[in-house]
């Protein structure tokens, strides 16, 4: 899908997706946060993980609405991805 995304959008992924992320998040600090945490994490796929898009996007949010410390964010979440991981592992063997 990333691959995808580079090939046929040439750097419209980025503009139509802070477009999108200004709808979500009005303010200006909220928004720049969210720039910033997009430019410093690399690509990565947990679609495949049972609720790994809710969770992942649970923490964005919380982050960038500015509710916890991103350490707090990710520790909400973390026994359920990892619940969640394992359980993707031992149905798939």
């Amino acid at each position: 899908m990333h691959i995808y995304d580079e090939i046929n959008l040439y750097g419209e992924g980025r503009k139509l997706t802070e477009e999108s992320w200004a709808m979500s998040w009005p303010s200006k600090e909220s928004l720049d946060t969210r720039k910033q945490m997009y430019d410093k994490i690399g690509y990565i796929s947990y679609y495949a993980v049972p609720d790994g898009e809710k969770l992942f996007e649970s923490v964005v949010k919380d982050i960038t609405d500015g509710k916890v410390t991103p350490a707090t964010a990710v520790d909400k979440v973390k026994q359920q991805f990892e619940a969640n991981i394992g359980k993707l592992l031992s149905d798939s063997k």
